[in-house]
C-alpha cells in the first residue's frame, strides 16, 4: 500500500512529466501536497530555466511561493484535523 501511496504522489507532483493539459490529472493533483511542495522549492530554484518543462505553479515570484506554501501548509492543518477526528474515536472510554 506504500508504494502505491509513494508513486501516485510522485505522478502528482509534476516533477516526472508536465501535468499542463492532462485535464484529469492536473485537477487531482492539486489535492496533493507533494504538488504544492514541489511547486514552493521549483518557484525557489527557478527551476523553468533550468529544464525544459513549464509549468504555471514555479513561477519565480512571491506571490507564487507563498501560495504554494500557504495550501501546503492548509493541507497539513487539515490532514492534521482529519487524523485527530479519526483517532479520537479510539479513545478509551468511547
Amino acid at each position: 500500500m506504500l508504494v502505491v501511496a509513494v508513486m501516485a504522489q510522485l505522478v502528482l507532483s509534476g516533477g516526472l512529466f508536465e501535468l499542463n493539459g492532462q485535464m484529469v490529472l492536473e485537477q487531482v493533483s492539486w489535492l496533493s501536497p507533494t504538488r504544492w511542495g514541489f511547486a514552493a522549492g521549483a518557484g525557489t530554484v527557478d527551476l523553468q530555466h533550468i529544464v525544459l518543462m513549464q509549468d504555471g505553479l514555479w513561477a519565480h515570484t512571491s506571490s507564487s511561493w507563498w501560495r504554494a506554501v500557504g495550501l501546503l501548509c492548509a493541507q497539513a492543518l487539515l490532514l492534521t484535523m482529519a487524523a485527530r477526528l479519526a483517532l479520537r474515536r479510539h479513545e478509551p472510554g468511547r
